[in-house]
């Protein structure tokens, strides 16, 4: 009786640990990781998505999507207090106020619960369906036509930070504007599906 008690306690204790470990709003200091550097006399700020350890029931989905998870951080956090984290000069302290702030974040935070429930609760999880002109709404808008060249072709500007989505995009969708982004920055010299002289 007693074996078997411990043998349930244990058990009990493990499937906590593990429900624990499966919130990816609870683990931002795991996960992301914010710097200063200097460019000449300019300070700025390089945030980015650090390798997860294998014991986090997430670390599949966060190591194989790194720019995915870059672009959600980039584009759907708050950003409001820059200047303030510009000012830390203690680099502890920086990283603590940085996750501090993303887990205050309500919309970041609401993107990254959407996760994990296709991590925690894949029955509950539902996935999106959607077409391919949606798809392609969305892609298009990264790219920009900045010349035409001598013989007649465009040339195409690929960005992430300037583009058309806030000016064209009345309801935004953050999971698919990360979709289309990172699939095409990982083909953009990609040896199968090469967009640089496409």
């Amino acid at each position: 009786m007693k074996l078997l008690l411990t043998l349930t306690f244990a058990l009990i204790t493990v499937c906590t640990y593990s429900q624990d470990n499966c919130d990816i709003t609870q683990e931002y200091q795991n996960i992301l990781q914010i710097t200063k550097h200097k460019y000449g006399e300019k300070e700025y700020l390089m945030k980015r998505i650090k390798k997860v350890e294998e014991k986090y029931c997430f670390s599949d989905l966060i190591n194989e999507n790194e720019i995915y998870f870059d672009y959600l951080q980039t584009h759907f956090s708050n950003q409001s207090n820059t200047k303030e984290l510009l000012a830390i000069s203690d680099s502890v302290k920086l990283q603590n106020e940085f996750i501090k702030t993303l887990e205050k974040d309500t919309v970041f935070n609401d993107l990254m619960n959407q996760l994990n429930l296709k991590t925690m609760d894949q029955a509950k999880y539902i996935t999106d369906t959607i077409s391919i002109d949606e798809m392609l709404n969305i892609a298009v808008k990264f790219f920009s036509i900045i010349r035409i060249d001598k013989d007649g072709n465009y040339v195409v500007k690929f960005f992430t930070g300037i583009n058309g989505l806030e000016q064209t995009e009345k309801n935004r969708n953050p999971h698919l504007e990360a979709f289309c982004f990172s699939t095409l920055f990982e083909n953009y010299e990609g040896e199968q599906f090469s967009l640089l002289y496409s």
